[in-house]
Parts: structure tokens; C-alpha cells; sequence
């Protein structure tokens, strides 16, 4: 029987090894880590519906370059998210530019303030959440496609009502932070129930993606 165990032993080894390997683990950095179990079902809205929204975006074309995202903004069509603003940071974007419809910077400017406040209700040390993707064109949707296989071509960014949003860090450190991302999370979920977007839970990416619904957002900042 020992011997027996002997013989197999590296193979009960090679398997525990690989089976620890395949479990979810939590985003870690700086000896913290942030998880959210619950988020996969609480924002599961597929690419479907984010896709289905844009079809109501106030940009009906999508720019093919930055020369056509300038056209726009000179248009009023599209306006650049606030770099200077403190609700919120934006990191640098490879692959997208900073830019949203109008109605949608107008979206992400409640969100920024919605948080800052429950951050203060809440007594957690406000740290603003940071944006990563935004604005996307045909010509950085091919370029994207190239480096990344599962992109998709008809991208839902590139309407302008669509972003993203870390919820692995937060602040100037860009760095995790489970308190300010559990008061995200509640703000984002009370946007979402409202109507006013569309939000979908991204682990691989550490991302929020985030569809604006023009129609309820106007709705709701009248009221």
C-alpha cells in the first residue's frame, strides 16, 4: 500500500497544484486585495443590450479617426471627459480617446457625484474611481482587434454612450481599495436600476463597462 502511494504521489501533487491554479482569485496589489462575488450577477447585462442602447445614441455615426472625433466635438456632438475635474481620474487610453456624447459626460459628471457624496455618508475616505476606456473609432477598433482576439468590431464604444470603469484601483495611487469600491458598486447599482445605464461586470479586464441610456439619464437629471 506505501509503495503504492509512492508511485502516485506525483500525480496527486501535479493535480492539486493544477486544480489550485483554475480557483478565482481576488485582484491583489500592495498586500491588499478587492473582490466582488456578488457582481457577476449583479451586473450582467450582455452585449446585447449594451449594443441595443447605442442604436439611441445622439452620435448615430461613429467617428473613424481623431479628425473626425475634433469635427464632432466642434459639432457639439461629442465633449471631452473633465481631466481636471476631482470626481474622477482618467488613465491612460490606448486604445480610445476621452471622449463621450454629450449627454453621456453629463451621465458620468452625476455618477462622479453620486459616489463623492455616498463616499462621505458612508465615511469612507473619498478616492475618485478611474475611467480606462472611452470613445473608441473605426481605426482604433481594428487597431484593438489586431492585439486582442476577442474584441468586437461593432464595438458599443463606439457610440460614445459607452465606458469603462477600474474596480481594481482607485485614487491618484491607483491602487485597490474594498471600501471604495463596495460604495461604487451601491451607486452603480441604484444608476442601473433606475434605467439610466446598463452596466456589465468584467473580470479579466478589473473593469465596470458602463452604457449610458440617454432617454432615462435625461430623465433623471431633470428631476
Amino acid at each position: 500500500m506505501l509503495r503504492k502511494i509512492f508511485i502516485y504521489l506525483p500525480l496527486l501533487v501535479c493535480i492539486a497544484l493544477t486544480t489550485t491554479s483554475f480557483k478565482k482569485k481576488p485582484v491583489r496589489g500592495r498586500g491588499r486585495a478587492v473582490s466582488c462575488s456578488s457582481c457577476s450577477n449583479k451586473f450582467d447585462d450582455g452585449v446585447d443590450k449594451h449594443r441595443e442602447v447605442t442604436k439611441y445614441s445622439s452620435l448615430k455615426t461613429p467617428a473613424r479617426n481623431l479628425t473626425a472625433i475634433k469635427a464632432y466635438v466642434a459639432d457639439s456632438q461629442l465633449a471631452q471627459l473633465n481631466t481636471n475635474g476631482n470626481d474622477y481620474m482618467l488613465a491612460k487610453m490606448t486604445y480610445s480617446y476621452p471622449y463621450l456624447t454629450v449627454r453621456s459626460v453629463d451621465f458620468v459628471e452625476q455618477l462622479g457625484s453620486a459616489y463623492r457624496a455616498a463616499c462621505a455618508r458612508k465615511g469612507v475616505p473619498y478616492r475618485p474611481f478611474i475611467i480606462t476606456s472611452a470613445l473608441r473609432t473605426h481605426e482604433s477598433v481594428a487597431r484593438l482587434t489586431r492585439v486582442n482576439r476577442n474584441a468586437i468590431p461593432e464595438s458599443a464604444h463606439l457610440y460614445g454612450t459607452t465606458f469603462d470603469i477600474s474596480w481594481s484601483r482607485f485614487g491618484s495611487t491607483k491602487s485597490p481599495s474594498q471600501k471604495n469600491l463596495n460604495v461604487l458598486i451601491s451607486v452603480l447599482e441604484e444608476m442601473r436600476q433606475s434605467g439610466a445605464c446598463y452596466v456589465k461586470f468584467e473580470r479579466q479586464q478589473a473593469c465596470f463597462h458602463i452604457t449610458v441610456n440617454e432617454a432615462k439619464s435625461d430623465m433623471i437629471a431633470r428631476n
